[in-house]
């Protein structure tokens, strides 16, 4: 038996390319991914060759007709968000389900850094993980036997993760004059442009430092450095 293609909205993303590889595995599965763009740096994140893309231009007023038109335009049965409380995801994640449309969030991951979470519907506050150790007690004992924990030493690159960070800050601000309206409507409150993009890079150089004198500190045990003081 073959499992149901199904077609995926994706709207705002993260800040790398991880919305682009996602879509790329669901398309050379046969499913159909449709991209909603709201700014130039959304735009720097997504490749056209992964599905069809918009770009809404629009005020945030006008969103919960446009994406019902797109929900309808392409019989989406599935759409992806990441963070499910941005002013631009609201109307999709409180419609999805009367119009019959599972909503997939991601969101920073609750083990920070190097994860981030997926869940179904809504995260946090809105999440429908149980509330109680009970509720996770139950479901627990008809959970397959999974393989003991390992140790997860993940290795970010300086490079590439910095230039992921800079650069939907840097093409949004090059993009505001030819997309207004998103610098007025989405991701309100945020530091824009290329300010960002200079916090994100004084951020990243920070922790590789702070990297390196851990790595100096275990390297070299406590007496090694009082000896060096009493010299």
């Amino acid at each position: 038996m073959k499992h149901q293609k199904r077609a995926f909205l994706f709207l705002q993303g993260v800040c790398s390319p991880f919305y682009q590889r996602l879509a790329k595995r669901l398309v050379n599965d046969g499913h159909r991914v449709v991209k909603v763009n709201f700014n130039a740096g959304d735009i720097a994140y997504w490749q056209r060759t992964h599905g069809q893309s918009h770009l809404f231009r629009g005020p945030t007023a006008e969103l919960p007709g446009y994406i019902k038109s797109l929900w309808q335009r392409y019989a989406i049965t599935d759409q992806v968000v990441f963070g499910d409380r941005r002013p631009i995801h609201r109307p999709a994640v409180d419609n999805a389900a009367a119009a019959g449309v599972r909503t997939h969030v991601f969101e920073e991951g609750y083990f920070r850094p190097f994860w981030i979470t997926l869940e179904r519907e809504g995260v946090n506050g809105h999440s429908l993980l149980p509330r109680t150790q009970a509720g996770f007690m139950k479901p627990a004992k008809h959970c397959p036997n999974y393989p003991p924990p390992c140790v997860f030493a993940p290795r970010l690159k300086f490079v590439p993760c910095t230039m992921w960070a800079t650069t939907w800050p840097a093409s949004q601000s090059a993009g505001c004059a030819a997309l207004p309206q998103s610098r007025a409507d989405h991701r309100p409150g945020r530091v824009r442009g290329l300010p960002e993009a200079l916090c994100s890079v004084k951020s990243r150089l920070e922790k590789t430092r702070r990297r390196t004198h851990q790595s100096v500190d275990r390297k070299w045990p406590p007496l090694f450095y009082a000896a060096a003081a009493a010299k």
